[in-house]
């Protein structure tokens, strides 16, 4: 609740300034409504194949509609990231690990459409 409460007075200072925040669980999107007074950019974090964070693109949907339902949260998209293809050493293996990303953002974006919440953009 600290977080969201941090989030809350980020918002509130913001002066007309865009406050966003990610999230990976239902839990978070109740604790940061009951925070929040101000409305906040809130994108639904999808783990695209790091196995770090985020839900799997299937699990985007019911975060993405309780954040549409929430009174303080606006739906603003998907946050698909994948920071260790950087690091793959061979044009083949790093395409074939793009490849593997795209695939996942595409499975996020069809759950999303079929909810009727696609991704802003």
């Amino acid at each position: 609740m600290r977080r969201a409460l941090l989030l809350a007075a980020a918002a509130a200072a913001s002066s007309g300034g865009v406050v966003g925040v990610l999230v990976d669980d239902l839990s978070q999107i109740a604790t940061l409504d009951a925070a929040l007074t101000d409305p906040v950019d809130v994108y639904v974090e999808v783990d695209v194949g790091q196995r770090r964070c985020g839900v799997a693109p299937a699990g985007a949907a019911p975060l993405a509609e309780a954040v549409a339902a929430a009174k303080h949260l606006r739906f603003a998209g998907a946050h698909c990231y994948h920071g260790l293809i950087q690091h793959v050493p061979t044009d083949e293996a790093r395409r074939a690990a793009v490849d593997a990303v795209v695939a996942e953002v595409r499975a996020t974006r069809a759950a999303l459409e079929a909810v009727g919440l696609p991704p802003p953009g």
